[in-house]
């Protein structure tokens, strides 16, 4: 018989996964977890389906953990993220009742960075517009359609957020483009010595950046960081990315500086809401390009979310705090020893 913590697996998409969480399942149960799989989307359902949980795990970016749940949970002593953002927690909630939240902060960074630098490539060098163009039959005045292309060592990416992510995509970049800048209000120019990198402001990154690359996490501070105000601080012949939270950037106020030609394009891999809109004047523009929020895939990714979520709660289920807590300041409800 079971004697270690009551485990649920919170998420239809992780439901919908049926015998892949068999090796999860398998490891806590190893350790003496009772483990079960719960559909809750609402926070009324995972008020009802938790309440007797001790360990939560969900993958859903958008499960409600708000504080009206985390007072109703009253076992929970860990609440493990299927991921790395955490936006639907309420992290101040969660530390005032004792959960430990926590995250795997490494699994896709690599993925990330590749795909953020893989469309920076594709907006400066306008390969999915000549792709497009090429097969409408355009072929003699692509040049003509394209414009001028600059010589990407003489122009500069501008990182919004300067964490791994950030950091990953700047070495992928420091021997393409000529000027890297980044914007990070937790970040010194000390930190960073060992990259090509300066550290400015805000505004002056939105001012010189020919490419802005966004890599913060979605938090009350970021929503709607990138608005009207700042996209109107960018050059008119500037690109923005965006691979880290659709609501970072104002969505509305994005579409208007692209309708009025005030930026030149944009390359995205997360919105507001998601899935992207049927009617978004986005899927009509030939200067934006789209991606179904999937920059963190590979076969690789998945391996290492897995083995990270496992030992996340497999640490937690032995008595010991796990590796990424995104809330430090916690006194956990029930003692956990640091390795």
């Amino acid at each position: 018989m079971a004697s270690g913590p009551h485990v649920i697996f919170v998420d239809t998409h992780i439901n919908a996964m049926g015998n892949q969480f068999a090796n999860e399942r398998s490891a806590w149960e190893g350790l003496g977890a009772t483990v079960e799989l719960a559909q809750c989307s609402s926070e009324d359902e995972i008020i009802e389906g938790c309440k007797d949980a001790e360990i939560l795990v969900y993958s859903g970016l958008y499960t409600p953990f708000t504080e009206r749940v985390l007072s109703q949970l009253p076992k929970c002593q860990l609440i493990a993220r299927f991921g790395i953002g955490m936006d639907s927690v309420d992290l101040d909630a969660a530390t005032k009742y004792g959960i430990v939240v926590a995250n795997a902060a490494e699994y896709c960074v690599p993925e990330v960075a590749d795909h953020a630098t893989a469309l920076i490539l594709s907006l400066a060098r306008r390969v999915t517009m000549m792709d497009r163009w090429v097969r409408q039959g355009h072929w003699a005045n692509a040049v003509g359609k394209t414009g001028l292309m600059p010589r990407l060592s003489t122009q500069s990416v501008g990182f919004v957020g300067f964490g791994r992510i950030a950091r990953r995509a700047a070495r992928n970049m420091e021997n393409i483009f000529g000027t890297l800048l980044a914007y990070d209000p937790y970040v010194s120019q000390e930190q960073v010595q060992d990259y090509q990198v300066r550290m400015v402001s805000l505004d002056e990154l939105l001012e010189q950046s020919d490419y802005v690359s966004v890599h913060t996490p979605l938090m009350p501070q970021t929503r709607g960081l990138i608005g009207a105000a700042q996209l109107a601080k960018m050059k008119p012949t500037a690109y923005i990315v965006n691979t880290s939270r659709g609501p970072v950037i104002d969505e509305p106020s994005l579409i208007a500086a692209l309708q009025a030609n005030q930026i030149a394009g944009a390359a995205l891999d997360v919105f507001d809401p998601e899935p992207l809109v049927a009617d978004s004047p986005l899927r009509a523009m030939d200067n934006v390009i789209l991606t179904p929020h999937l920059a963190a895939y590979s076969e690789q990714a998945v391996q290492d979310l897995r083995a990270a979520v496992t030992a996340t709660v497999s640490d937690v289920i032995q008595g010991y705090l796990p590796r990424h807590v995104m809330n430090p300041k916690v006194t956990p409800r029930r003692e956990l020893r640091r390795r």
